[in-house]
């Protein structure tokens, strides 16, 4: 069995090599997203993007059961990481005060931010169905995979 490094190694290269000028960037981050909710074995993942009403998020592009469509910064796992632009690890989202419950189904979470010019453009949201299930190589990973979402993101 490979070690969560390499899965997200050659994960990345997958990411690089789908992404289609020729569509629209929505359809590449869609497909993107399918591929790491299928290769990393995740209950959601999706993005939520700021919103032009200051200190909200709102839904984008995701995979997985519909979601909560708005999220206020400083609030649930998305906003505070939003709010204090780094990656928030949650282990057990049943013990995570203030914790915003799209799917009775999660049990862990991570979020990672992704910033231009200062600001919190939007976080890119990963549930799991596992307690524990994510730690620092995910949170390094991720953040790489979400610049390449960014880069996406800005195009479109």
């Amino acid at each position: 069995m490979k070690d969560k490094k390499s899965i997200y190694q050659e994960l990345i290269q997958e990411l690089k090599a789908i992404s289609v000028p020729s569509i629209s960037n929505i359809g590449n981050i869609s497909n993107q997203l399918a591929l790491i909710k299928q290769k990393l074995d995740l209950f959601w993942i999706g993005i939520y993007n700021t919103l032009e009403v200051d200190n909200r998020l709102g839904l984008y592009v995701f995979q997985g059961l519909p979601a909560c469509t708005e999220i206020t910064f400083g609030k649930g796992v998305c906003g505070t990481s939003a709010q204090k632009q780094a990656v928030v690890i949650v282990d057990n989202v049943l013990k995570y005060p203030n914790y915003i419950a799209c799917h009775e189904e999660a049990r862990s979470e991570i979020v990672i931010p992704a910033m231009h010019n200062g600001k919190t453009i939007f976080v890119l949201d990963v549930d799991s169905i596992h307690f524990n299930h994510f730690d620092q190589i995910d949170a390094q990973y991720l953040s790489e995979i979400t610049e390449i979402l960014k880069s996406e993101f800005l195009s479109i």
